[in-house]
């Protein structure tokens, strides 16, 4: 990477990146699209729920997991970074916990529920 620039879109969260690469056979021409990935140095294992599942609280952010007799748990969550529509979040979540991904803004905690799976494919 060459230089991050300070001029940021904040409607659009991105940022122009200046990036070198090397180009012997001038096959990268001006005005031609790239898209790049860059693997995070502070990337971690840890557990990862769709977006959808997070519910924005006054007191913060909690995630609902189906406990075994599909009632909800209210668990509140820091989240960590980001890949598509997936996030990392902090425990009690666990691997392998169901987490509700629609319609948990009307949620209580202790609220029986009727799950229904869904797929979000991983980026």
């Amino acid at each position: 990477m060459s230089a991050v620039l300070p001029e940021a879109s904040g409607d659009a969260r991105t940022f122009p990146v200046l990036v070198s690469v090397e180009n012997r056979k001038g096959h990268v021409r001006g005005g031609m699209l790239a898209m790049v990935e860059f693997q995070s140095a502070s990337a971690r294992a840890g557990v990862v729920v769709p977006s959808d599942a997070l519910v924005r609280k006054d007191t913060g952010q909690v995630v609902y997991v189906i406990g075994p007799e599909d009632v909800v748990v209210e668990q509140p969550v820091s989240t960590g970074t980001a890949a598509g529509s997936w996030v990392d979040v902090s425990v009690p979540v666990r691997e392998g916990d169901r987490v509700v991904t629609r319609g948990n803004e009307r949620l209580t905690n202790g609220q029986g529920v009727v799950a229904k799976r869904l797929e979000y494919p991983f980026p």
